[in-house]
């Protein structure tokens, strides 16, 4: 596919922005890493050195009705299956998520928050709350899942018994998942990679963590690659860290490759007006957006014209 922020000189775009598109930009950086500072203290904890800025935190009970706007905030809840590999049980799928504020994040992109007394997690397009009774956290949805805290990691453990590792990051407030384990045995590896950035707001430093997934294995030897349009050691904004060029996947016990997507954005993922994902087979999905990074048209496969059209209030709900 063509896109070019994967060639040389690929930052160039970035630089070429307007002062109003950095100004706007450095707002939105600083205002999400001060928001997590800022929540710590209210929660009673200490300002850690570092923090990591996050996505929208997803919803706490589901809200989303057919045409996947969230009836409780007004927001779009897209989600799609990019790259699914194997077969029954020993299958593997990639679902991208979109969640406003100009980020897709897939469904391994999984994390854990601690407050002290409360644990919150975030789990694909869910928010569950946890609060510590004795040495153990027990949910506050009442949903049979629990979370313990070890010296290194965190297990999430839900009610059918499928668990989730979530690894300690020095000085960070959020803990990615690093293996998800079933109840049948069965597991799933999450790789990741981690960068530390500093950025300035009101004149003052602030220092944050950011981590993203580079790839997942499960048990039965099938494998998903997610690549991404900056290397993290020289992305301008943790958002746009996120914007995804390619996903692959791979059976590794055959050395075979399985089905894979691509994606380009126009002009560039800071300010995109729109966004194409293509498979492998050339079919293409195209998804329109506004200058407030707001979808507003949908072209699934295959369609001569869009499938969904959104318009939005002037605080940007549908």
């Amino acid at each position: 596919f063509s896109n070019s922020h994967a060639t040389k000189g690929s930052l160039q775009n970035w630089t070429s922005l307007s002062k109003a598109d950095h100004a706007r930009i450095g707002r939105v950086r600083a205002s999400r890493a001060l928001f997590i500072v800022s929540s710590a203290l209210c929660s009673g904890l200490a300002a850690p050195a570092m923090a990591q800025s996050t996505l929208p935190s997803p919803l706490l009970r589901s809200t989303i009705d057919t045409n996947k706007v969230d009836l409780a905030s007004g927001t779009l809840q897209l989600s799609d299956v990019d790259v699914a590999i194997g077969a029954g049980r020993a299958s593997l799928a990639n679902t991208m998520y979109w969640r406003g504020g100009l980020a897709w994040q897939s469904s391994f992109d999984l994390t854990l928050a601690d407050a002290g007394s409360t644990i919150i997690l975030y789990l694909n397009n869910s928010k569950r709350t946890y609060t510590l009774s004795g040495s153990v956290y027990v949910s506050d949805q009442q949903d049979g899942s629990t979370v313990t805290k070890g010296s290194s990691n965190y297990t999430y453990v839900s009610a059918d018994g499928t668990s989730v590792t979530f690894d300690k990051v020095a000085g960070d407030l959020y803990a990615p998942a690093s293996k998800i384990l079933k109840s049948d045995g069965s597991f799933i590896n999450i790789t990741y990679e981690m960068a530390t950035f500093v950025i300035y707001y009101a004149g003052y430093p602030l220092t944050t963590k950011y981590s993203r997934v580079t790839s997942v294995e499960n048990s039965d030897g099938y494998k998903i690659n997610i690549q991404y349009v900056y290397p993290i050691t020289t992305i301008p904004i943790e958002w746009a860290g996120r914007a995804i060029s390619a996903v692959t996947s791979l059976n590794t016990k055959t050395g075979v490759a399985g089905p894979a997507t691509s994606y380009s954005y126009s002009p560039y993922p800071q300010t995109a007006t729109s966004m194409t994902a293509t498979d492998a087979a050339g079919r293409t999905t195209t998804y329109r957006m506004s200058t407030k990074q707001e979808i507003l048209g949908v072209k699934r496969q295959g369609s001569a014209s869009e499938d969904v059209t959104l318009t939005y209030d002037t605080s940007s709900r549908v």
